[in-house]
């Protein structure tokens, strides 16, 4: 994985006396580039619909550079060793897409599908100085620069500024497919969300014999699915008072088996989540003006884990299953019209876990067990105030 820019956009210089007059100086300097860019060619018409492509390319670039002299310490005598190294990093991302609105029978409707491909390329870097007249050149990365010596010594000796070697990295790919459809039916305002993505992480470690970064047989793959639902509805209307229902549901679906040579191991980790909200509220439009609405929520959270794990030659499966309650509400009122404010107070959430373990195998089960934890409060009561003004 690329270091933040925070890290990489730095600048620092060492200065020490050597010898005399003889001043050894050491620079260091990150820099970090990230153009991007989007693009809509057209718009296009057809029928009561709208439809826009729109493209887009991203790319971060990072360098850092250091070079100097260093002086290296070898019982009682100095050394003057000049040194100079870099490592740079390119990471390109590109996103396409698809807008889409319009009517149906008197509807609205709208339609977008992105595609998100994201890929990291491998560092490129060196290190090179010279000591008792003798150059080095090492495509060996290093990191973490630092003027406590003792670090890994990369210069051979102990010296006034030393670094980390970078002994490994991870490089990661991914794709991500994301859509989204919604619109009014009758009286509801409904969505369908659906988004996966697929992951993959390579290991790259240092192998001193070739002098070079190698791919390890070992990596890791992730495919996540998520598919949510909306509604939001009137259910029903008492006097002047309406009261309307808003209703989530989402189910989440992790995949995870580990790669050996780019191929699925019959190890691997399953994880499904099931979750659904319920948030219904009374709105009473007000004589004067404005609003006065009071509601809450009720959400139910259902989380199953299930694990296949050979060890040696034994075949050995776990299987996890979470239950989580959660409820909670807020109450307020808002009053006004073009400028209205409002107090709210948010409920305390109670929480209430329930959780299942269970590992067996070809011979049978190995354990089984419940924890029922004691319900709980996960938050405080929450009061504040807001302001709204419609332009």
């Amino acid at each position: 994985m690329s270091p933040s820019p925070s890290y990489v956009e730095t600048e620092e210089s060492v200065s020490e006396i050597f010898s005399g007059s003889k001043v050894a100086e050491a620079r260091f300097k990150g820099t970090w580039f990230a153009p991007s860019a989007e693009v809509i060619p057209l718009v296009v018409q057809w029928g009561t619909f709208k439809i826009i492509p729109v493209f887009s390319g991203e790319l971060d670039q990072f360098s850092l550079k250091s070079s100097g002299e260093a002086i290296g310490h070898e019982e009682d005598q100095n050394y003057l060793i000049p040194f100079e190294s870099d490592l740079s990093q390119q990471n390109t991302s590109g996103p396409a897409g698809i807008l889409a609105v319009g009517d149906i029978g008197g509807n609205p409707i709208g339609l977008k599908f992105v595609f998100h491909r994201f890929e990291e390329e491998s560092p490129r870097g060196q290190l090179t100085y010279s000591f008792n007249g003798s150059e080095t050149n090492l495509n060996q990365y290093n990191w973490g620069w630092s003027t406590v010596s003792g670090c890994n010594h990369i210069f051979g000796i102990s010296t006034n500024i030393d670094a980390f070697w970078q002994n490994s990295y991870t490089l990661t790919q991914y794709s991500l497919w994301d859509f989204t459809l919604g619109g009014n039916i009758g009286s509801h305002k409904a969505a369908l969300h659906i988004r996966k993505q697929l992951d993959r992480d390579y290991t790259y470690s240092y192998v001193i014999s070739m002098s070079s970064y190698l791919k390890q047989d070992y990596g890791v793959q992730i495919s996540k699915t998520m598919i949510r639902g909306y509604d939001v509805f009137e259910f029903l209307k008492i006097g002047q008072a309406q009261l309307y229902m808003v209703v989530l549901a989402e189910a989440d679906f992790e995949r995870n088996p580990y790669l050996w040579k780019d191929v699925p191991l019959e190890d691997r980790h399953l994880k499904n989540t099931y979750g659904a909200e319920i948030l219904p509220f009374l709105h009473f439009d007000l004589p004067q003006g404005g609003f006065f609405r009071i509601g809450t929520s009720v959400s139910l959270v259902t989380n199953k884990y299930s694990y296949k794990e050979i060890w040696g030659g034994q075949e050995a499966h776990r299987k996890n299953f979470l239950r989580e309650l959660w409820i909670s509400g807020t109450f307020g009122f808002q009053i006004g019209k073009k400028f209205s404010w409002g107090l709210y107070a948010d409920l305390p959430i109670y929480y209430d876990p329930y959780q299942t373990t269970e590992i067996s195998g070809a011979s049978g089960d190995y354990f089984k067990g419940t924890s029922n934890s004691q319900p709980r409060i996960r938050r405080p009561l929450q009061l504040h105030a807001r302001v709204i003004v419609n332009w």
